[in-house]
């Protein structure tokens, strides 16, 4: 999307961000009803890791399923989070690219995976490039 559309687009939810968010909870409500929209940067930056991540790109109103928040990194000029998947797939999910909806984390058995991944992360096993 050129500069020009992106600015548009932005104005536009600046303007009507409610009547936004209320189509996409509806649209998605069996998916997104344990996750908790988050309405700001700031809310976003605060994000606990191991707490799962789904999001709606704001282009195209597609859910993506995410995973779990391993971390979040400012990159290039841009808040972004890191999330993995079960398979080891990760991503980084822009905040001013996607609406971001966020669960933390409730099932004891994804924590335990969740803190053993982030220390093999922190003991060089595994490798997450920013």
């Amino acid at each position: 999307m050129n500069d020009r559309l992106s600015d548009i687009d932005k104005l536009i939810y600046k303007l009507k961000p409610i009547d936004i968010i209320d189509k996409i909870k509806n649209k998605y409500k069996e998916e997104l009803k344990f996750h908790n929209f988050i309405k700001t940067l700031d809310e976003f930056k605060k994000l606990e890791t191991l707490g799962t991540i789904m999001y709606v790109n704001r282009f195209d109103n597609q859910l993506r399923y995410g995973g779990l928040l391993i971390k979040i990194i400012l990159k290039n000029n841009n808040y972004v989070a890191i999330i993995i998947q079960k398979n080891k797939r990760k991503y980084f999910v822009s905040f001013n690219s996607n609406f971001i909806f966020y669960r933390p984390h409730k099932n004891k058995e994804m924590k335990e995976w969740g803190l053993n991944f982030i220390n093999s992360i922190n003991n060089g096993l595994i490798t997450i490039d920013e």
